[in-house]
């Protein structure tokens, strides 16, 4: 996983009213701050669903135990790589020392990226009598969830605030 942040603040935009008190006054006083996260998919692997027939207990042995397909390392699959790109922008008016008004927008998942946080692991379904797996093509390795708290869908938000 890689996250990279930064608050830059230049004293002035692109150089502009930098020599001037007025100047400064005018394009000072910005921040901007973008936050970059870039990690690995998560691991999966195949999965079993169903119990062995005339079973004591839970699983396809019968015996409890994992549902995962017998003789494949576990955890051999990866969900797609998660890239999110935030950003805020604010611009700051200072009045006194102590109090100034600070007018800011901030955008989540600015590319509006798909983020895959879930997919369908369960690839066989144990059926009938003789332990006969049945593939689970409809829904193995297809997307379930592409969000949870951290990574979601485009968002803006845009906010004044007074600092005293």
């Amino acid at each position: 996983r890689f996250v990279a942040s930064l608050v830059y603040s230049p004293k002035t935009v692109f150089g502009l009213g930098g020599d001037s008190r007025s100047g400064r006054a005018i394009f000072g006083g910005w921040t901007i701050s973008p936050i970059v996260t870039v990690s690995s998919g998560r691991p999966y692997g195949y999965g079993v669903s169903g119990n062995a027939p005339s079973a004591t207990a839970g699983g396809i042995f019968g015996a409890g135990g994992s549902n995962r397909l017998p003789n494949v390392e576990p955890n051999s699959l990866r969900l797609p790589k998660i890239a999110n790109f935030d950003l805020r922008i604010s611009r700051r008016f200072r009045f006194t020392e102590t109090m100034n008004l600070e007018f800011l927008g901030e955008g989540f998942n600015i590319f509006n990226r798909l983020n895959v946080t879930n997919l369908g692991s369960t690839a066989y379904t144990i059926q009938g009598t003789n332990l006969a797996f049945a593939p689970n093509a409809a829904t193995f390795g297809v997307p379930s969830e592409a969000g949870n708290s951290i990574f979601r869908e485009r968002q803006i938000q845009f906010a004044v605030r007074f600092h005293f």
